[in-house]
């Protein structure tokens, strides 16, 4: 009897430490990454690069500030909503 508690409590803390680091996973990823396109922010971009080892080889890359990018995603959101209304 007390073992079968023993296991079941074990298997509760396994189970409750699992979605503690699923969640903590989640949350960066999401701090991480713009919610509309998954793609990486600037903050998590320039941290990336901060991580690439230190060798002597060219890199390129290529960054571009699209203005009122939310304005034309919720356009064009607002379109295919009405679309599919009709």
């Amino acid at each position: 009897m007390i073992t079968g508690i023993v296991v079941a409590l074990l298997l509760a803390v396994i189970v409750f430490q699992y979605m503690i680091i699923k969640i903590d996973r989640n949350k960066r990823h999401e701090a991480g990454h713009d919610k509309l396109t998954g793609l990486c922010n600037l903050e998590h971009l320039m941290q990336k690069i901060k991580e690439l080892p230190d060798k002597k080889k060219n890199r390129l890359i290529i960054y571009s500030d699209i203005a009122e990018f939310k304005l034309i995603m919720m356009t064009q959101c607002l379109k295919m909503l009405l679309n599919i209304r009709q």
